[in-house]
This record gives C-alpha cells, structure tokens and sequence, in this order.
C-alpha cells in the first residue's frame, strides 16, 4: 500500500494474501506514522525487549506492530508526505522489497 497525506493511493493484493496482511499493513502504518521511520527501526530499538515497546508507549498491539515492512516517503525541503508498506513476506523481506523499492525510485529520478 501506498499513502500520500494519509490517503490510500494504491495498493495491491497477491493471490496468496488474506484480510490479515490488511491488519499488519495497518499495524505497521501506524508505527511509521508515529515515528516517521521505518516500523524495523523500531523492532531494532526494541529487541531485548519488545513488550516494553507497547507499556513504554501505551500502545496496543492490536494496532501496532514493529516489524519491518513500513517505510515513510519524504520529499526533500517538504518532509514526509506519505508511507510505503508491504506484507506477506517475512517482516525482514518485507522491510527489504520496500527499500529496494524506493531505492530502484529514486535511481531512476
């Protein structure tokens, strides 16, 4: 899924996903919205001990999950204007398929 100002731009759905990679697309939109940066940045900050992410933040993990596959979009001179999010691949292949996106984005601008 794509979001520019927090309105869903496109999106696609694989013939082998289901509603649940709707709920992590969400999830990990939720994290990079709060933290404008990537949902696996928070996992790393968050290794030894990922409970504490959710008691340290008050935050629920019905509706967020720091796992890789959430990247936010910034425009120089602007900041963030949008999200990236991708699910249904391990969340390291999934945070690895979006920065590959992106970069493959921005080498050919």
């Amino acid at each position: 899924m794509i979001t520019k100002n927090d309105r869903e731009v496109y999106f696609h759905a694989g013939t082998n996903t289901t509603n649940e990679n709707n709920l992590w697309i969400e999830k990990k939109a939720n994290v990079v919205n709060a933290y404008e940066h990537s949902s696996l940045l928070e996992k790393a900050i968050y290794a030894d001990n990922p409970d504490n992410y959710y008691q340290s933040n008050g935050l629920s993990p019905k509706d967020y999950a720091i796992v890789g596959g959430g990247f936010p979009i910034f425009v120089k001179g602007t900041g963030i204007v949008g999200t990236l999010i991708v699910s249904g691949l391990t969340d390291e292949g999934d945070h690895d398929l979006a920065y590959k996106a992106l970069t493959a984005l921005k080498q050919a601008q």
